[in-house]
C-alpha cells in the first residue's frame, strides 16, 4: 500500500527510480523509450549503440540479502540496513583491492568505496559513479593534471589507461604495464613530479583521514577535520561539495536522539 501511494505521487522519472530499486527488468521511462521505439519503426534510423542502452549491474543486486540481510522492515526508512559497514562489506568480495602494494588511492585508504562506485547499477563499467575522466576531475584539478609532462604526451589517453584506481607499487598509482614500458623500478616513488604544495597535500590527507573517522563512527572528530580542510581553501570545488555533503550527514546524525 505504501509503495502504491509513493508511486502514485511520483513523476515518471522518480517512479522509474523507485521501481528499479526494488525490481529487475523495469522498462525505461517513456522519455528514453520513445527514441528506441521511433528507431524500431524505421530500420534506417536505428543508431542507438548497445553501450548507450546497457546497464552494468552489481552481482549481489540479484540477491539483496547478501548486502542488506533479512531484517524485516515496515514501510520505508531513511537508514539503509547493511550486514556490515562500508568498506568491510565491500571487502567481503573485493579483498584483492586492499592487498598491500605500497601506495593506496586516497578514497581506498579512507574506506570510502562509494566515493567512486555506485552500489547497485550504473551506465558506466566497473560501477563507476561517473565516466572517466569526469569521475577523476571531482578531486583532481584539470589544469594541475595537464601541467604534468607525461600527461601532455598522452593527451588522448584515459586516466585508467595508465593509473590504477585502487593501489599500486608506485606513488603515481601506475599500472604494471606502464611501469614496465617506461623502465621504472616498481619500488620507486611517482614517475611524474608531484606539483602539489605541502599545504595541498596536508589538506588532502586531512580530508581522507576525516572520512576514515566518519566511517569509524567518530563523527565529532570527523566533523572538525572536514571543517578544517574545507576552510583551508585548498580543496577543489568538487571535493568541497563532497565535504559539505558529509557535514550534512554528520549534523543530521548528531541531532538524532540516541537509540536505547
Amino acid at each position: 500500500m505504501v509503495l502504491f501511494l509513493l508511486l502514485a505521487s511520483c513523476d515518471e522519472m522518480k517512479r522509474h527510480k523507485v521501481l528499479t530499486f526494488f525490481f529487475d527488468g523495469v522498462p525505461p521511462p517513456r522519455a528514453e523509450a520513445s527514441g528506441t521505439e521511433s528507431s524500431a519503426s524505421n530500420e534506417k534510423d536505428v543508431t542507438v549503440t548497445p553501450a548507450a542502452e546497457s546497464w552494468h549491474v552489481h552481482e549481489p543486486l540479484k540477491d539483496c540479502t547478501q548486502c542488506h540481510g533479512r531484517q524485516p522492515r515496515r514501510g520505508f526508512s531513511s537508514k539503509v540496513q547493511l550486514v556490515a559497514e562500508v568498506p568491510q562489506l565491500c571487502y567481503g568480495c573485493h579483498a584483492q583491492y586492499v592487498a598491500l602494494q605500497g601506495w593506496v588511492h586516497g578514497p581506498v585508504a579512507a574506506g570510502d568505496c562509494l566515493a567512486c562506485h555506485e552500489p547497485h547499477k550504473t551506465r558506466t563499467e566497473s560501477l563507476l559513479a561517473k565516466p572517466v575522466p569526469e569521475l577523476c576531475y571531482r578531486c583532481h584539478e584539470v589544469q594541475a593534471i595537464r601541467t604534468i609532462e607525461r600527461h601532455a604526451e598522452e593527451s588522448h589517453a584515459h586516466c585508467t589507461d595508465c593509473h590504477e584506481g585502487h593501489a599500486s607499487t608506485t606513488r603515481a598509482l601506475l599500472r604494471p604495464s606502464v611501469v614496465a614500458a617506461h623502465d621504472e623500478p616498481a619500488a620507486t616513488p611517482a614517475v611524474a613530479e608531484d606539483r602539489r604544495g605541502d599545504q595541498e597535500r596536508a589538506a588532502a590527507e586531512l580530508y581522507y583521514h576525516s572520512i576514515k573517522q566518519y566511517h569509524a563512527g567518530q563523527l565529532r572528530a570527523a566533523r572538525e577535520g572536514l571543517l578544517q580542510a574545507l576552510n583551508s581553501g585548498l580543496l577543489p570545488d568538487p571535493m568541497r561539495e563532497t565535504v559539505n555533503a558529509y557535514l550534512e550527514k554528520i549534523d543530521e546524525a548528531l541531532e538524532e536522539p540516541p537509540t536505547e
